[in-house]
Parts: structure tokens; sequence; C-alpha cells
């Protein structure tokens, strides 16, 4: 089953009540919504706690090539690239209960993708990550699926791990991270060409001074 949804109502619900249930495809488009990275007082804050009672991510060394450029950057959260062939099936093996992946719909796989994972029950969500300001929206959409831990552990994945590690850099500074470690965290899980984006959004300089 698919349901497309606008930025709108689903930025508008209670982030709790925003659930995935097995079986469930969701396509979400989320463009030109205005919002900004002042951190939220409800920020997912445990995602680096470990719990006996959630499976956590895999370590790299558990993924296969698969899995392009594959990064545990939390307990409960893996950053990735491309998922190759049985990619998604792999996923599914390695427990993780919801695939974001930041490609726009017209990208090469991303409809195979959405369809293998409908076909083997795998929650997945489409969020196409924008360039500049309006990417906020979509890091604000991530942040309220992964307040809940039902989602654990989590893949978000791009095309190569570029946009998957700026999200990651973003949502670290809502979280409280100074600009410049969230960088670094970004720079670890694969982010790239993006980073001049991210420092944008952040109010850094190039060359990592704050824009005052």
């Amino acid at each position: 089953m698919n349901f497309a949804q606008t930025c709108h109502p689903i930025l508008s619900l209670p982030k709790r009540l925003i659930l995935l249930f097995s079986g469930v495809v969701i396509l979400i488009s989320i463009s030109g919504c205005a919002t900004n990275n002042a951190p939220s007082p409800d920020v997912v804050a445990n995602i680096f706690e470990r719990d006996q009672a959630i499976q956590e991510a895999p370590f790299g060394g558990d993924v296969s090539s698969e899995i392009v450029n594959y990064t545990r950057v939390a307990p409960s959260v893996g950053i990735a690239g491309k998922l190759h062939g049985d990619g998604i099936v792999e996923a599914k093996e390695l427990g993780f209960q919801l695939v974001i992946d930041l490609r726009n719909p017209s990208e090469d796989g991303v409809t195979e993708e959405r369809t293998r994972a409908s076909e083997l029950s795998v929650p997945y969500v489409n969020i196409p990550l924008e360039k500049g300001p309006g990417a906020w929206s979509q890091v604000e959409a991530i942040e309220a699926l992964l307040e809940s831990s039902d989602n654990y552990p989590v893949l978000i994945h791009c095309a190569s791990a570029n946009r998957a590690g700026a999200v990651w850099a973003l949502l670290r500074t809502r979280q409280g991270v100074s600009p410049i470690t969230a960088i670094e965290e970004g720079r670890a899980a694969g982010m790239t060409s993006r980073e001049s984006q991210v420092r944008s959004m952040l109010g850094l300089s190039p060359e990592g001074r704050v824009v005052k």
C-alpha cells in the first residue's frame, strides 16, 4: 500500500502519532515548508543509549557491499548509500525496522526499492532531500520518525551516503551538538559535496568560522 503525503499534514501531527506498521510503504515528498534548526525539547535523546530490549544497528563489518558506504553512527541508526541488488533484503535480515530513502523518486532504483520493500513488508519512507534551507523540513520529518523506538534500528540512505551524512549532521545540531562537531560527524557518515550546503544552513563560513 502506498500513501502520498505532503509536508503540511505530517508535520502538523503530534510526532508520536506518526507510526509505521509492518507491510506499509509510505511515500513522503516534502518541499517548500518553512522551518528552522532550533533544537526541540522533543528531539530524540536516546539514540545513543543502549537498550537490551531494542535491536541495535549492525556494525560495518557485518554489512556487505550491497549496502554502499555503510556506517553505524549510533546504536539505533545506520547511514548508507545505495542498496544494490538485494540490499533491501539484507537490510531486513540485519533487523532494520525502517528504511528512510533520501533520493528523489525519479532516481535510478528508487521505484524498484520501494516495490521490493513492500513485497518484503519492510517499512520504507521516501523523503527526498532538498538543497538549501528547505532541507530543514526533511530533517524535521526524519526527526519525528526517530522519536519512536518502534522504528529502531533505522537505516537512512541515499545514493552515496553524501545526503545521508548531511542529514545526520543537521540532526545532530538539533540535538544540541555544536555545528563544527556536527560537520565532523557528517563527514564520518559519508557527507562530501553537501558539506557546503550544511555549513551555510548552520551559519558557518566555508572555512568553518561562525558567520555573524
